[in-house]
Parts: C-alpha cells; structure tokens; sequence
C-alpha cells in the first residue's frame, strides 16, 4: 500500500536562501519555488511575483520552508490563511541557516516538529513558541495527532488546553487504557467531581459533560473507493456523506480514502481527501489481485485496469482487513466501501 507523503515547498528571494533551501531539499524533497528572476537550475517553479509563488505554494503544499525575514512571511501569509486545521505548517529560516520558526500550525500542521526535524538535519536551532510547548506540557490537538483522533470542536480544545497550560486539572476519560504525557491522567467519568475538565476520548455522538471538555473521535473508519476519470469532488463528498450518515457514523471518524493505484492522479479523489482533512492512499493492482476473488467483480473493470473490483478490497486491505460497515453502494459512476480498521 502507498501512502501519498506530504508535500514541502521551500522559499526564497535570494542566491544563498535558495542554496540553504536546496541542502533542506536534499533531506525532505518537494519542490523550490521562486520569482522567475532569481530562478536557477535547482529551482522547480517561478512566478513572476513573490505574492502569486506564495499564494501557489499555501494552496498546493503540506509545508512551507521560507529562506527570509520572518516579516516578509508574516505580510505574504496574512491574506492566505483560513483555519488552524487546515492551513499548512509554515518554516521561517534565516540565511545563514542558525535558526528555523515554526510560524504556523505548529500542531496540527505538524510545524513543531518538522522545525526540529529541519533544525536537526542542518545543525540549526529550532524556535518553538506555542505555550504548551514552552511549558513542558501537551495541548489538546497534539494530543489528538498522536492518538490517531480528530477533534469535534475546535474552540472547546482550545479552553482545554488553556485550563492544561495554567495547572488546572483536566482528567482523560476513554474506553482503554493509554500512555498519556505526566500532565494528563485518565480516569473514569464517575469521578469527574475531583476535576476542572475532560478530554473524552469515544466514537459516540450528541456527548454532554456537566464539566468543561472536549471530545476526540477516533479515526477508525477507511473508505474504499473508485470512481470513473474526472469525477469532481463534490459528488464524491456527496457519496460518502450520504452514506456514513446512513451508517450513523461521523466523518471526524474518516481516517483515509484509499483506491487502486491507477487512480493515484485522480484529482476528484485528491480533492476529497484534502477536504476531510485526511491522506489519500492507493493499493497496488497486485495486492487487490490475490483479495479480489472475496468480493463481487466486474468484467469491464477488469478489461480497463485488470482487476475486477476497487472499492472493497482496497478498503479491506487498508483496515488491515477489517470489518465492511457498508459494503458497496454504486451511484453516478462512483463506488463505495466503508471498513472498521481492525
């Protein structure tokens, strides 16, 4: 199975930036974008503006590694940015290469980490900001990256790991044991009265606490799909919303959309991923080829990409075979699996 990795984009407005952004290249791939009068034979994209290369690469990229002054960024990226879960990780470096700024998104964007990444790979020194961070302590959506969860609201994890940040007592309540950071303890809700909030770890639905808290959804649900070339995406948002309504399962559960391997340019599917928040994976024809016997095939697809399904067995194979939820549904040229990670 491959996992589609995370686009990086790197920087720069002059000859030494764009040479500090070509030894980053070397250790995390992506791509070089600059102003076409600077562009030289390492550079992968150019625009004839600084505003549109920045604009180009906010859009279409999972980290941006900027070689500058921090205020340059800072004005470039005011205009751009929409919401902490999905704006991308944004680096700021000088050109000497001594510090690395995680700017933006240093949680969920993953920004933290990749600047201490960066840093390590180039001897500089990372510069992290974030208060829980500082403080030796976990913010709540740290905490949902590490264990594979999403967050119902935003804004409640945000009083959460305030309460964290300040010494309040914030208890975990989930339905198995975790290794939780020293800061966190878990605990069962009948004893909710000896704390001041709750990080509630559960797959249901409508939760109320009489305490201040959050609730963090498992991403347990891996979608199995295929589609005719040049679905657009909102047909397919549509299908998959549809149908885990039907199943009366949120789409905070989604952990992946994953289809063959000859899809793995299919923009439609791209596009859905991106907007569930969530990877787009693909399965080797190979792989689907000594599973497809379990499930009910198709002659023409088997003419077209030689195999004789998609949806289902790349579903049951990315669930580590799990559990089919929804089996198959078929609609407009597009095919469904829903499957329980194992």
């Amino acid at each position: 199975m491959k996992l589609e990795s995370e686009q990086w984009a790197y920087l720069s407005l002059t000859k030494n930036g764009l040479a500090l952004c070509s030894k980053i290249k070397q250790h995390f791939g992506g791509n070089i974008i600059t102003i076409s009068k600077r562009a030289n034979k390492d550079t992968d994209k150019s625009f004839d503006s600084f505003a549109e290369a920045v604009a180009y690469a906010f859009a279409k990229y999972d980290c941006l590694v900027c070689v500058m002054a921090t205020g340059i960024v800072v004005r470039s990226i005011a205009d751009l940015m929409k919401d902490k879960t999905s704006d991308p990780a944004v680096l700021v470096l000088d050109e000497k290469g001594e510090y690395c700024i995680s700017l933006l998104s240093g949680h969920i964007g993953g920004a933290n980490e990749k600047a201490r990444m960066v840093s390590e790979a180039i001897g500089a020194k990372a510069v992290i900001t974030t208060a829980s961070d500082v403080s030796g302590k976990v913010a709540v959506d740290t905490l949902a990256s590490e264990l594979g969860c999403t967050i119902a609201d935003m804004s409640a994890a945000k009083d959460i790991t305030s309460m964290i940040v300040n010494g309040d007592r914030v208890m975990v309540c989930a339905d198995e044991e975790l290794k939780l950071p020293s800061c966190l303890i878990q605990d069962e809700m009948l004893n909710i009265g000896d704390y001041d909030g709750v990080i509630y770890i559960s797959k249901k639905t409508n939760v109320s606490i009489v305490k201040p808290f959050v609730q963090l959804i498992p991403r347990y649900i891996v979608l199995g799909m295929g589609c005719r070339r040049d679905t657009k995406k909102q047909p397919i948002l549509d299908l998959i919303e549809k149908q885990m309504s039907e199943i009366g399962v949120s789409l905070k559960a989604v952990a992946s959309i994953v289809s063959v391997d000859i899809k793995a340019d299919e923009v439609g599917l791209i596009e859905a991923a991106k907007a569930l928040g969530v990877p787009f994976e693909t399965v080797d024809r190979r792989e689907i080829g000594k599973v497809e016997h379990m499930f009910e095939g198709s002659d023409f697809v088997m003419q077209t990409i030689g195999v004789s399904c998609v949806a289902q067995p790349c579903g049951y194979i990315a669930s580590g075979r799990g559990k089919a939820l929804l089996d198959i549904r078929r609609e407009n040229g597009m095919t469904l699996s829903i499957w329980k990670k194992s």
